[in-house]
């Protein structure tokens, strides 16, 4: 396996485990089971969960094949990087001109549409990963 396909699995495994804490916990909120001052502190530790442990990981990663890491990407991993950029960047355009009718049309406000773009951002990078993923495994 190649080291940028180790890189990619921890971030999207990370990803998917965050957006998944992410919506349940919002869920609550909005239920009114947590409050408001509760559902702030867990979204901002799920959040910089979602930022601070991929890095903290292709750190371990890099420390434990540091061959692999000083390696330049070659044109093929570029290309599949790219590629994955390319689909994840139509995803985000997609998903954010989705949910701006529900923007323009929520009740609450700004923590609405604070919602409504995390998670068209999220979508985007774990279509990201995946796709770059698939490359990796299909090899072209």
């Amino acid at each position: 396996m190649s080291l940028r396909k180790k890189f990619a699995w921890p971030a999207l495994r990370t990803l998917i485990a965050g957006i998944g804490g992410y919506v349940v916990i919002v869920t609550l909120g909005y239920q009114r089971i947590l409050g408001h001052h509760q559902l702030l502190q867990i979204v901002t530790g799920l959040v910089a969960a979602i930022v601070i442990l991929p890095p903290a990981i292709r750190a371990m990663l890099t420390r434990r094949m540091p061959r692999g890491a000083l390696t330049e990407q070659d044109e093929r991993e570029r290309l599949f990087e790219l590629k994955a950029t390319r689909i994840a960047f139509f995803v985000l355009a997609i998903a954010l001109m989705v949910s701006t009718p529900f923007i323009m049309h929520a009740r609450g406000g700004r923590l609405e549409v604070i919602h409504c773009i995390a998670v068209a951002i999220a979508l985007s990078y774990l279509v990201k990963f995946g796709v770059e993923i698939r490359y990796h495994r299909r090899g072209y």
